[in-house]
């Protein structure tokens, strides 16, 4: 092994630890861990599960070579991906615990974690971790190492296979950290050994850590913080030794973006809040790299420390320029939150002086950020709908009936931006199941794109005969009436919900691109009770309604009248209609019927423009009172944008 590789093999042991119970005199070993900021250990789930499974505030102890001293460490669990008292199999992807030490102040090494997730199958690792001396987990832990090699990745993002004929994964390693030699930074967690006690193993890619939400900031602003502080005159810290690894970017040119370069910007943007959302973070990396690839999304970056890993070619840093700008639009966009760092402005100044001509691109640096990610003051007032124009996400939920017995569906979930890619799917799911189905991908994807003052709007596209599916009604895995649960945890309060006819294929038509512009460019809406009170629904009664008006009915779209209504509208070129899904039997009205068409009259008079009517909406249905049900909770909104039909002519979907 090169002597720098060696040289962080051993601050990576340093950094290693064991866990053991809080006991008198040298108890059973748990498993290995590894210092990742001060005072907070990394290790798996499933290490912690036994000791921990009904006492979850047990207090242990952290053992290592390389504390001060020498001495254990008192500690306890700060949190797990999995919950220890469940006794099913743990995947890998949520096979982590963090362990946050007693007492403060305590000295120790910290690994250096690589901020890139892509880790190329056959790249050498060394594992690091502590092993029991006596025979059946009995005695002190020694340390341990080998070097492997990734075969596999396993099931998801997150699992890593090792070569199954270099290297057998011993009992007391899982937790340990997996070192890329040849980056000179930790990329994984051991996770575990082949069941058959042959050669090989799993591990856990780091970027599995990003699933701790708040607490990873955390972690890894502590991290950074720790790194930027302890440089070292002599060169023998982390960056030190990785900067003379000849995978660490090559060269040393200003043009070159180099582990002291990466150094220092991380720990500048340990000092800035976190990012608004993920999508912030991936905004600004796909503005300044170009030909930006989305990852997995089960690997999406959610730090800003986790954009700056979105600039590499696997772990080798791309060109200067891409990382300064990032790093400039990151300090625009916090200064703009009022929350901006000086230093990270200056030090990015002084950086570009130093760069080749033309390096940097000075006129690029100065362009305007995405409007979505610029703060916006909530006065109270309804948020537009976003255009295609416009760069705020939006969530496409597509669901096609299945023809047979049994009612059941073919879905697709996709991302609302220019590239419009599907992220789920799935086929010939029973109804009952539905919400089960994608509720979890759902959550996921919201997590991915909302931001802090604008949760992304979800556009459901079906065809008539669901248009009453009230989907503005669901949450993760259950239905709800508004009047009945928590307000904050149904789609249409936490976000616009609309609704697109999923058959209005190809190029739009002129009838409905014409009433989609006068619409928008009323002055206001007007609502239109459909069909008249004592009236009938006429051929060509819809086809007559003025600009700004828009069809209401106090009838759900299965009704007979209702599909007939909601047909001729769409025929008509109706991209706004208003329906009530819970409607009611028969031919004849009630005066329930007049309470519903009032709401909408009075809310549509209040209505400024007609991109405002979807936010207006949910703004609704959050003021409802736990008290009685309400008009809006029972309103369904078609809002079909001419502008980005949901579908082409050959099936290929194009969201906004």
């Amino acid at each position: 092994m090169p002597e720098s590789s060696q040289w962080l093999a051993d601050l990576a042991a340093a950094a290693t630890v064991h866990l053991t119970a809080d006991s008198p005199g040298t108890p059973r070993m748990w498993g290995s861990g590894f210092f990742v900021a001060p005072g907070l250990v990394v290790t798996c789930a499933h290490v912690l599960r036994g000791p921990l499974r009904d006492k979850r505030d047990t207090v242990f102890l952290v053992r290592g070579d390389g504390l001060c001293g020498g001495e254990p460490v008192r500690a306890r669990l700060a949190a797990s991906l999995w919950d220890l008292a469940d006794p099913a199999t743990i995947p890998p992807a949520l096979d982590l615990a963090v362990v946050r030490l007693e007492t403060a102040g305590v000295r120790h090494e910290c690994v250096w974690l690589a901020d890139w997730a892509e880790q190329p199958v056959g790249s050498l690792r060394t594992v690091h971790g502590y092993v029991p001396e006596g025979e059946e987990g009995e005695g002190a832990g020694r340390p341990w190492s080998a070097e492997t090699r990734v075969r596999v990745h396993e099931g998801t993002a997150y699992g890593r296979r090792f070569d199954e004929s270099e290297v057998r994964i011993l009992p007391g390693l899982s937790g340990g950290p997996v070192l890329d030699p040849a980056a000179g930074a930790v990329v994984g967690v051991t996770k575990s050994r082949r069941p058959d006690d042959m050669s090989g193993g799993l591990s856990v890619a780091i970027t599995a850590l990003r699933q701790f939400g708040p607490l990873y900031q955390e972690i890894v602003s502590a991290h950074d913080t720790w790194h930027e502080q302890r440089r070292s005159s002599a060169g023998d810290d982390w960056i030190g030794r990785q900067s003379v690894l000849p995978g660490h970017g090559g060269g040393h040119g200003a043009g070159t973006w180099t582990p002291e370069d990466r150094r220092t910007a991380l720990g500048l943007l340990a000092q800035l809040p976190p990012p608004p959302g993920p999508y912030a973070v991936i905004t600004l990396a796909r503005i300044a790299l170009p030909r930006y690839r989305v990852g997995d999304p089960a690997a999406r970056p959610v730090a800003w420390r986790d954009g700056h890993g979105e600039l590499y070619d696997g772990a080798t840093p791309q060109r200067a320029e891409y990382f300064l700008r990032y790093l400039d639009d990151v300090q625009r966009l916090s200064a703009s939150q009022g929350v901006g760092s000086g230093q990270l402005a200056d030090w990015i100044e002084r950086r570009r002086g130093g760069a080749p001509a033309g390096a940097a691109a000075e006129p690029a640096a100065h362009e305007p950020l995405p409007t979505a990610l610029l703060p916006r003051a909530d006065d109270g007032s309804p948020r537009r709908y976003p255009g295609p124009e416009d760069d705020r996400p939006v969530v496409v939920l597509e669901l096609l009936r299945l023809e047979g017995e049994g009612a059941s569906y073919d879905w697709t979930l996709r991302m609302g931006d220019a590239d419009g890619y599907p992220v789920a799917d799935g086929h010939a799911v029973p109804a009952a199941d539905l919400i089960h189905r994608v509720g979890a991908p759902l959550v996921d994807l919201f997590s991915q794109v909302d931001l802090e003052e604008w949760p992304a709007p979800l556009e459901i596209a079906v065809d008539i005969g669901e248009f009453d599916r009230p989907v503005h009604r669901w949450q993760v895995n259950q239905q709800a009436n508004f009047h009945e649960r928590e307000l904050k945890e149904l789609l249409g309060v936490r976000r616009p919900v609309v609704v697109r006819q999923l058959d209005r294929l190809g190029v739009p038509d002129d009838a409905w691109r014409a009433r989609w512009d006068a619409a928008h460019a009323a002055p206001g809406l007007v609502a239109r009770r459909t069909p008249p009170r004592g009236g009938v629904l006429t051929k060509g009664l819809l086809a007559g309604f003025a600009d700004g008006e828009v069809p209401v009915l106090c009838r759900g779209a299965r009704d007979r009248i209702g599909t007939r209504a909601l047909g001729d509208a769409i025929a008509a070129g109706h991209g706004i209609a208003l329906w009530h899904v819970e409607g009611h039997a028969g031919v004849r009205c009630r005066d329930s019927c007049d309470v519903l068409h009032a709401f909408a009259v009075e809310e549509f008079a209040r209505t400024g423009h007609a991109d405002e009517l979807p936010d207006r909406m949910r703004r609704i249905r959050a003021a409802i009172g736990d008290d009685q049900p309400h008009p809006a909770g029972g309103f369904a909104l078609l809002y079909d944008d001419p502008r980005r039909p949901v579908a082409d002519e050959t099936g290929v979907f194009d969201s906004p």
